[in-house]
């Protein structure tokens, strides 16, 4: 999982207690998977999941422009900037952050957070960091562990009140479009 290696993301949505279908379609699948978790704040009923890319990628589908919402499954090819710390992804909730960037800014903006990272991991780890893009937007994917919603909220409120940190996020302000987050919690071991 080293940096320059490519990532799918995978966002399949599933009736109400359908993970283990979604579940079981992985292992039919095969291939690596690094991990999964489902949502339970942001898109509800979806399996999110991290696979090493496969040989034969599937094409991207050309989608609506709310794609992260869209209650349709989902591929996203990932480009690894930041290796993924594998201990890190059985956390008990993660945050997966992503964000639009404005034209011929995504770059900047990754080169920005990965030298501001050790600012932020302070005060708590960072998983992961990607790139991806849609259509002719590039995002940048990145992913924390927390121990709970508790420690997330305290992490990011001592954040916020580093100076190093503030003075990372006003200089990347005017690189960015927009942001959506999820919270991800591991699937329960019995519908791994």
């Amino acid at each position: 999982m080293e940096t320059g290696s490519v990532h799918e993301l995978l966002v399949e949505p599933h009736a109400l207690g359908g993970q283990g279908g979604v579940l079981a379609a992985h292992a039919a699948r095969g291939g690596a998977r690094i991990g999964a978790w489902s949502t339970e704040y942001g898109p509800l009923n979806r399996v999110v999941s991290l696979w090493a890319a496969p040989a034969d990628p599937r094409p991207e589908e050309e989608a609506a422009a709310d794609d992260w919402l869209h209650p349709r499954s989902l591929a996203r090819r990932l480009q690894v900037r930041r290796a993924v710390r594998p201990e890190l992804l059985s956390a008990p909730c993660l945050e997966l952050r992503m964000y639009a960037a404005r034209p011929g800014q995504c770059d900047d903006f990754l080169a920005a957070l990965l030298q501001a990272l050790p600012f932020r991991e302070r005060y708590s780890p960072c998983a992961a960091v990607w790139k991806s893009s849609e259509r002719d937007v590039e995002i940048a994917v990145h992913l924390w562990a927390y121990e709970n919603l508790q420690q997330r909220m305290a992490a990011r409120s001592a954040a916020m009140q580093d100076p190093d940190w503030s003075a990372y996020r006003a200089s990347i302000r005017p690189m960015l479009a927009s942001l959506q987050a999820w919270l991800l919690l591991p699937l329960a071991k019995e519908v791994r």
